[in-house]
C-alpha cells in the first residue's frame, strides 16, 4: 500500500516530535482512520498528556507548470491537568503551554521532507501560531503550522 505524500510529511513531523528528549513518554498520534478517542484517552490515562496531528489541505501553489498544495497541520495538545502535574503517579510534570513551545522549537523550519516549488519545503509556524480550545474536562491547546506539498 502506498502512502501519500500528505500523510508522509504528517509522519515526518511526528518523527521530528519524537525525536527531540523533551517529549520522551509523550505520545504523539497521528489522525488516521481509526478509534482516535480512544487512542487519545488511553494515551492521557498513562501520562496525563498527548498530542494528536492532524492534517488538511489548504489552496494550491503553482509555478509554471508545478504544483502543490498548502498543508495545514494541526497538533493538538491535550493535557488532564491533575494526573499531568502528579509525578508521583506517573504524570509527565510537563504542562500543555511548555509543550506548545517546546513543539514550535522543535517544527519550526524544519525540512518536511518533501521536494520544493517555491520556498524551501519547511514546516512554518502558523497564523495563530496556537489557541486555546475551550473544554470542560481537559487543558487543550492546537498548534498550527503550514508547509508545501509537491504533487
Amino acid at each position: 500500500m502506498s502512502v501519500s505524500k500528505m500523510r508522509t510529511v504528517q509522519q515526518r513531523a511526528v518523527d521530528l516530535v519524537y525525536a527531540n528528549p523533551w517529549f520522551d513518554g509523550f505520545e504523539v498520534i497521528a489522525d488516521l482512520p481509526g478509534d482516535i478517542q480512544t487512542k487519545l484517552l488511553e494515551a492521557i490515562g498513562k501520562l496525563g498528556i498527548c498530542i494528536v496531528c492532524m492534517i488538511s489541505p489548504s489552496e494550491p501553489i503553482t509555478q509554471g507548470n508545478k504544483v502543490a498544495i498548502k498543508l495545514q497541520l494541526a497538533f493538538m495538545i491535550t493535557e488532564n491537568v491533575t494526573l499531568n502535574r502528579d509525578i508521583a503517579s506517573g504524570g509527565s510534570g510537563k504542562t500543555a503551554e511548555e509543550a506548545v513551545e517546546q513543539l514550535i522549537q522543535t517544527l519550526h523550519y524544519k525540512d518536511n521532507g518533501l521536494g520544493i516549488v517555491r520556498t524551501p519545503a519547511v514546516f512554518r509556524v502558523g497564523n495563530p501560531a496556537f489557541q486555546r480550545v475551550p473544554d470542560e474536562e481537559f487543558f487543550i491547546f492546537r498548534v498550527n503550522f503550514d508547509t508545501e506539498v509537491p504533487l
